[in-house]
């Protein structure tokens, strides 16, 4: 399930990097909204792809940690 979401995510990123080579500006808000996350993350210096890289503020990693634990199945 999460390597097929990642699989997703890449494509949608190739083909956004695709259009934006092409100079092409597309107005639905799917595209716009893309746009907006895809600027965030290039001004905060974020990869645009999965790295495998969590980040958090330091008092919140238990937190993340215990709730991502409790969803896994054994």
């Amino acid at each position: 399930m999460i390597a097929t979401t990642v699989s997703r995510q890449h494509a949608r990123l190739r083909v956004y990097e695709a259009i934006q080579s092409l100079d092409l500006q597309p107005h639905s808000d799917a595209y716009i909204a893309f746009r907006e996350a895809y600027d965030e993350e290039s001004l905060h210096e974020y990869s645009h792809r999965v790295t495998g890289e969590l980040s958090s503020l330091a008092a919140d990693v238990d937190t993340i940690l215990e709730r991502l634990f409790r969803q896994q199945r054994l």
